[in-house]
Formats: structure tokens, C-alpha cells, sequence
């Protein structure tokens, strides 16, 4: 009789142990299905709100966290119902967030840093969205050394900036750069999935071949466009003969500076590109001067090398 009632309190221990870790796992899980359809978005200009305007379009059940230090930005996110919560400064909300992305100027990004720290789960994943990479990715290392960090970054810009020229198919098509740091390749593929999501292409780089392709794709065509309106503007005559060629010439002159042109001088491979332009454009004057007809197939090769560039974009 003893031995059976001992029996019978171990299977009813055995039981409740079972019983317990039932109810353990199923709130693990619950918790992991919850944070894994949380996104965080820590600025909501014209890339971070379209991450929003794209995620709840493509799921409205995705719970989108935003931190944006501007009241009328987060009352309009608010009300057109892009996120769920809106905050001034980090909190600890974010730790429900399987994805924190950085969509705020380079400028801010240490500044940044420091407060996002105490408010990150060590199981999320931190990315951004900025047109340079190593030095992010340096800063993220040196504040958040705990964070696992992969760095992102959109062609996807516009002259435009703000919430209010926010849209949700800002990325449908548009080149995805993902920039995992060494070591660091385990949420890649998720990461991908996600910006496939909202309509990009995502292709995975190293930092640095992706600082030495923008220098060259990105900051020196916005460099030039500087230059060619510097000229314009020293002879403002020119501008009553000025129609499409040179509205198109020089548009990204118009891209707020401390987005662009913030990205642009701290890419170190920038100055290198200039310079080619710089000897190419001389080549180019000297071909004028002395064999038009040169010159003349060398435009006409561009035109091709436009025309192919075009169709493969």
C-alpha cells in the first residue's frame, strides 16, 4: 500500500511537472510568435515612415513601434494607423521587437545608440537603413557590442524628405544592400524575407564592397549634381535656357545635406572617384579640342552603356 501511494504522488509530481513545462513552452512560443511580428522603427522621415506604410500594408497585423522625436510626425503616423505605438525617446517597448531598424540621419546615429541600449532585447536584431555601412557598422560595435547588428540600406531615397512624402510602395523594385559583420550571417535570410516583403531586392555584401559601389553609384552623381549647380548658380543667366537636362543633372543637389551629403563624406572611397571624374572630364576636354569625332563615339558608347544600364535596373 505504501509503494502504490508512492506511486501515485510521483506520477502526480511527474504530472504537474509536465503540466508546468506545458505551460512554459506555450508561453515561450507565444511570446516568440509576438515579438516576431514586432517591428521597431526608430525615425519616421521618408524611408522609416514607407518601412511603415509597406509593412502594415503587406500584414496589418504586424505591431510596428516607433520612436520619433517629432509630436506632429508621431500624431500623423498615429492617425493614418501605420504604428501602433509612437514614442518621443527609446523605452522598453522595443524589447518586444524582433527587428529594430535605424531610420534616422547619420548624425544622430551615436546619439542614437547610447539610448536605444537598455531598451533592446539580446535577442533582437538591430539593422539600419543609412547610405553608409563600415562606419555604422563600427559605431553599432563600439556602443552596442551585445546587439546583434546587420546593416541595411535602401536605393530608395528621394528629393522629398518626411513623413509626409512617405509611401508604401517606396521600395517595390529598388536595390537592397544587407551587410552582415563578420560572423554575424545567422538572420541574414530573415532579414531578406523581410525587405522581400515589402517589394526590394535584397543582395547580401560586405560593408566595404558596398561603401566602395555607393561612392561611385550614389556620392559621386550627388556630388557632381553640387558641383554643376555651383556652376549654374555663378552665372544664374544660364538658368533662363535651362530645361529637363538640367533639371535632371542636377536633382539630387536637392537631397537634404544632412542625409546625403552626411553619408557622402564619410565614405572614405568618395575622394578616389572624384578624382577619376575629375580625369576623365579632362580627357573628355581635351577630346573636344582636338577630335571631335572621337569624342563623338565616345558618347555614343555611353548612350549604349545608359540604354543597358537601364534595362537591367
Amino acid at each position: 500500500a505504501a509503494s502504490a501511494r508512492a506511486a501515485a504522488r510521483s506520477a502526480c509530481c511527474a504530472s504537474s511537472i509536465l503540466l508546468d513545462l506545458q505551460v512554459r513552452f506555450a508561453a515561450t512560443l507565444a511570446s516568440m510568435t509576438a515579438q516576431a511580428s514586432c517591428i521597431g522603427i526608430v525615425g519616421l522621415g521618408l524611408i522609416g515612415g514607407s518601412l511603415a506604410r509597406a509593412l502594415k500594408h503587406r500584414d496589418p497585423s504586424y505591431r510596428i513601434i516607433a520612436v520619433e522625436p517629432r509630436e506632429d510626425t508621431r500624431e500623423a503616423a498615429l492617425r493614418a494607423r501605420v504604428v501602433d505605438v509612437a514614442l518621443a525617446h527609446p523605452a522598453r517597448d522595443l524589447e518586444a521587437c524582433a527587428v529594430v531598424f535605424l531610420a534616422m540621419p547619420v548624425g544622430a546615429l551615436e546619439s542614437t545608440l547610447t539610448a536605444l541600449g537598455p531598451c533592446l532585447s539580446t535577442m533582437t536584431l538591430l539593422t539600419d537603413v543609412c547610405g553608409i555601412k563600415q562606419s555604422v557598422a563600427a559605431q553599432v560595435a563600439r556602443l552596442l557590442p551585445h546587439i546583434e547588428f546587420v546593416g541595411g540600406h535602401p536605393m530608395a531615397g528621394g528629393t522629398e524628405g518626411g513623413f509626409g512624402h512617405s509611401r508604401s510602395d517606396l521600395f517595390t523594385g529598388a536595390a537592397v544592400a544587407i551587410c552582415p559583420a563578420p560572423g554575424a550571417q545567422g538572420r541574414v535570410a530573415a532579414l531578406a524575407e523581410l525587405w522581400r516583403a515589402v517589394g526590394a531586392r535584397p543582395t547580401v555584401m560586405d560593408a566595404e564592397t558596398h561603401d566602395r559601389l555607393v561612392a561611385l553609384s550614389s556620392h559621386l552623381p550627388y556630388l557632381s549634381a553640387v558641383a554643376i549647380t555651383e556652376l549654374i548658380a555663378a552665372r544664374p543667366e544660364a538658368a533662363t535656357l535651362s530645361g529637363n537636362g538640367l533639371r535632371h543633372a542636377t536633382r539630387q543637389a536637392s537631397f537634404a545635406p544632412e542625409i546625403m551629403a552626411a553619408s557622402a563624406l564619410s565614405n572614405p572611397y568618395l575622394p578616389e572617384e572624384l578624382r577619376r571624374l575629375a580625369v576623365r572630364l579632362e580627357q573628355l576636354a581635351r577630346l573636344l579640342e582636338t577630335s571631335p569625332d572621337e569624342l563623338g563615339a565616345v558618347v555614343a558608347q555611353a548612350r549604349r552603356h545608359h540604354q543597358r544600364l537601364l534595362l537591367e535596373s
